[in-house]
């Protein structure tokens, strides 16, 4: 690696983590202004009501999901350290940390979500259930297909377009990744779908569920980024250049309109609040779609 190439990582390496900071500033902020509009967000998009009393609560949970977010970014910055590392030109090497450290903190943000959840007084009343949730509770059948096909389209893309080349084979072990955090992705949502709920009432009962919702489907954004950098660090050196073919630059055109469709699509139809629809339809009689 040469001084340019060198000086280029360094400067990756500082800048990479604005992904996962991007994720967290968004979902929880960082200071008590940004804290605040973050709730509003969420309230707006889960269709809840915000009480005094539940704001203070969400202030105290959102210092505890920051640290469990913040753990993540770091574990994703790591990992994306070898992948920027084999990218090979040296415009890529930021690409790589960005998008491992969302998927770090998208990771973080689920965890803590169902691990942390509302702090409860031992000696204070709770609203307790039955039947633990399941994952199929929270989780939206669009967002779970479209992470599945977003995976098997990777997988295919990274067999169709294989080369001896370094690029190929990075972009092959990251097709392999990014299946093996599907599987994990799926067993860790199930998991942390039936961890017991902390609330007092049932206020707290329907914020928990709904911040559940809305984690554990960002949580499989994280197969689809790996799979994502495999592509793109893996293809973008070969496009236009005398070795790429027109099927490369097809299949890359057609992996580009796809994924641009699934964002908009996602951007619409955020996920959280049908989720809610389905756990607490009394919350919501008489409301409109």
């Amino acid at each position: 690696m040469d001084a340019p190439q060198l000086a280029s990582l360094v400067v990756a390496l500082v800048l990479g983590p604005m992904g996962g900071i991007g994720v967290i500033r968004g979902a929880i902020g960082f200071r008590p202004l940004g804290q605040q509009r973050a709730i509003e967000r969420l309230a707006v998009r889960l269709g809840l009501d915000t009480s005094r009393d539940i704001r203070v609560r969400l202030f105290e949970r959102a210092a505890r999901l920051r640290r469990a977010a913040i753990i993540g970014t770091a574990v994703g910055w790591v990992a994306g350290i070898p992948v920027a590392v084999q990218a090979g030109e040296s415009y890529l090497f930021f690409l790589p940390l960005f998008y491992f450290t969302m998927a770090g903190a998208l990771a973080g943000l689920a965890v803590g979500s169902a691990a942390a959840g509302f702090e409860l007084d031992p000696s204070s009343p709770r609203v307790a259930r039955l039947e633990a949730r399941q994952a199929a509770d929270y989780l939206e059948p669009l967002v779970v297909v479209g992470a599945r096909v977003g995976v098997a389209v990777v997988a295919i893309a990274a067999l169709l377009l294989w080369s001896p080349e370094p690029a190929a084979t990075l972009r092959a072990a990251l097709a392999l990744a990014a299946i093996g955090l599907l599987v994990g992705t799926e067993l860790l949502a199930a998991a942390l779908a039936r961890r017991p709920q902390h609330a007092r009432t049932e206020e707290e009962l329907r914020w928990d569920d709904g911040l559940r919702a809305v984690a554990l489907n960002g949580l499989f954004g994280v197969p689809a980024l790996v799979g994502a950098t495999g592509l793109v660090v893996g293809g973008l050196p070969m496009i236009g250049t005398a070795g790429a073919s027109v099927f490369d630059s097809i299949v890359y055109l057609v992996l580009a309109v796809v994924a641009l469709v699934g964002l908009v699509v996602f951007t619409a139809r955020p996920p959280g609040r049908a989720a809610l629809r389905r756990l607490h339809p009394e919350a919501f009689e008489g409301a409109g779609s």
